[in-house]
């Protein structure tokens, strides 16, 4: 029961998050864009937990990546110039050298953990990046902290200790 309550504390704080501070920033198309990533969220997380049933997740996260940048590469070479790219790789180095490797092994650890436990936990866990990237909004671009987006976090991160302890 510790476990259900808790991924339901985690999506209903992801859900407030992700559909606005205040009631002015809330439309349909926003609570349906918020729904749609949940969504995708959820079949992400389930093709990964099949995936790594199936590959070890050390080659399945470069596979991945692969089949990632096979994908997107087109669509970055049609909306972007040559230049603009010459002049990320040269301006963006140090950025590009250390983000990169970092997600492939923050995805590496995700696809671990999924080869450990139920994926419905560890999905839960994987979104307290939500709270990471929240607290430096408000830290580094002086977004504003509301009641909700505070609650949110708090939600998120009772969530992610009643999972714990289920």
């Amino acid at each position: 029961m510790n476990g259900v309550l808790g991924i339901a504390l985690i999506v209903i704080g992801i859900f407030w998050i992700g559909i606005g501070i205040d009631a002015r920033e809330r439309n349909a198309h926003t609570v349906k864009t918020a729904l749609l990533v949940g969504l995708t969220i959820a079949l992400y997380s389930i093709v990964d937990k099949i995936g790594v049933s199936y590959v070890h997740p050390l080659p399945y996260t470069f596979a991945m990546w692969a089949i990632a940048a096979l994908t997107l590469l087109p669509f970055l070479w049609a909306k972007t110039s040559a230049e603009e790219i010459r002049d990320a790789l040269r301006h963006k180095k140090r950025f590009i050298i250390v983000v990169g490797p970092v997600c492939m092994v923050t995805y590496f650890l995700i696809l671990y953990a999924y080869t450990m436990g139920p994926v419905s936990y560890i999905a839960a866990f994987r979104e307290f990046a939500v709270v990471i990237g929240s607290l430096l909004g408000v830290i580094i671009l002086k977004e504003r902290m509301s009641f909700v987006k505070a609650l949110a976090m708090v939600m998120i991160v009772l969530g992610m200790i009643l999972i714990k302890i289920a």
